[in-house]
C-alpha cells in the first residue's frame, strides 16, 4: 500500500510538471528581447546550431554598470559553437539567425541568464542582462556537428522525464516483487496448515 502511494505521488508530480504550463498556472516568465541595431544589406549565411560563431560583446546590468566586454584592451571576440549549451540560453537564442556584421542588443531575463543565483560579485541573482553583440564570423558546422547539437538538445529535454519514469518503473517492479512474495507466503502458510491437519 505504501509503495502504491509512492507511485501515485511521483506520477502526480510528473503530471503536474508537464501540464502546469498548459493550464496557465505558472506565472508567465519574461521573454528574451532582441533589438536589431544594424543588419548588413547582403546576408547570405546566418548563424545556426552547430556553427562556430565569433562574437564581440559588452554586457551590462539595467543600472548601466558594465560587468564584461570583449572590446576591452587585450581582449578578443568570443568563439563558441551554437546549440551545445556553452553559453547562457539568452545568447543561444539571441545569436541564432544573425548575419556576419549584424549588431543586436539582447535584453535577457534572469531565467535565460544566470538565474536566481547570479554570478557574484559582478552579476547579482535575478538580474536582467543587457548585451550589445556583433557577429564577427561564422564557421558552418558539418552535418555531424548539427546532428550532435540536436542530440545534446534532445537529451536535455528528455533527461528529467526519463529519470522520473525509471524511478516509477523501479518502484513498480519492487511492488510486483512484494506482491509475489506475499502470494508465495500465503501459499506456503496454507500448505503448512494442510500438513499439520494431515498429521493430526
Amino acid at each position: 500500500m505504501h509503495l502504491q502511494l509512492q507511485l501515485v505521488f511521483i506520477s502526480s508530480i510528473i503530471l503536474f510538471h508537464y501540464t502546469d504550463d498548459a493550464l496557465g498556472q505558472k506565472k508567465k516568465k519574461k521573454e528574451l528581447e532582441i533589438i536589431v541595431e544594424h543588419k548588413p544589406e547582403e546576408c547570405y549565411t546566418v548563424a545556426a546550431d552547430g556553427d562556430e560563431v565569433t562574437i564581440h560583446y559588452t554586457g551590462s546590468l539595467e543600472s548601466g554598470a558594465v560587468f564584461d566586454s570583449s572590446r576591452r584592451p587585450g581582449r578578443y571576440p568570443l568563439p563558441f559553437v551554437l546549440g551545445q549549451g556553452r553559453v547562457i540560453q539568452g545568447w543561444e537564442q539571441g545569436i541564432k539567425g544573425m548575419c556576419v556584421g549584424e549588431k543586436r542588443k539582447l535584453i535577457i531575463p534572469s531565467h535565460l541568464g544566470y538565474g536566481k543565483q547570479g554570478l557574484p560579485p559582478a552579476i547579482p541573482g535575478g538580474a536582467t542582462l543587457i548585451f550589445e553583440t556583433e557577429l564577427v564570423s561564422i564557421k558552418p558546422g558539418s552535418a555531424g556537428d548539427n546532428i550532435e547539437a540536436k542530440i545534446v538538445s534532445l537529451i536535455r529535454v528528455l533527461a528529467i522525464p526519463m529519470a522520473a519514469c525509471m524511478v516509477v518503473y523501479q518502484l513498480y517492479k519492487k511492488y510486483q516483487r512484494e506482491e509475489q512474495d506475499k502470494v508465495a507466503a500465503k501459499k506456503e502458510s496454507k500448505e503448512e496448515r494442510k500438513t499439520k491437519k494431515k498429521r493430526n
